[in-house]
């Protein structure tokens, strides 16, 4: 049997954490039809749940995502200067490696590099 993949919302979680300060952590559970493992969880991450400012019907606290490998290119140079030059000599032109490295990530954060420029 396939394991069915559920999601709650911000308000479900938010009542739920209310609800397990009244009675505790397996009687919430059993109430609400949730495992109890997720509503552990949930009370894991309790304040950032309830400081929570967007949509109560949103299903994510919009913490996932890609996470940046590095985050600019002078940065890279200044702080791992021995993995750059080994980097730019195994390519042919060390200028248009570079050109393409900033290229890649320009594209990797196109939205971060828009509310840079925005400021």
């Amino acid at each position: 049997m396939k394991r069915i993949e559920r999601s709650y919302t911000i308000r479900l979680k938010r009542e739920a954490l209310a609800l397990v300060q009244e009675v505790g952590i397996e009687e919430a559970s059993y109430q609400l039809n949730i495992g109890r493992g997720t509503v552990h969880g949930w009370t894991k991450q309790a304040n950032i749940i309830r400081e929570f400012k967007g949509s109560a019907k949103s299903k994510t606290l919009k913490i996932q995502g890609r996470k940046e490998i590095f985050p600019s290119v002078p940065d890279l140079v200044t702080i791992q200067p021995e993995w750059m030059t080994t980097y730019l000599a195994g390519k042919v032109n060390d200028e248009l490696a570079l050109e393409r490295m900033i290229k890649r990530m320009a594209k990797r954060n196109r939205k971060r590099l828009k509310q840079l420029t925005k400021s």
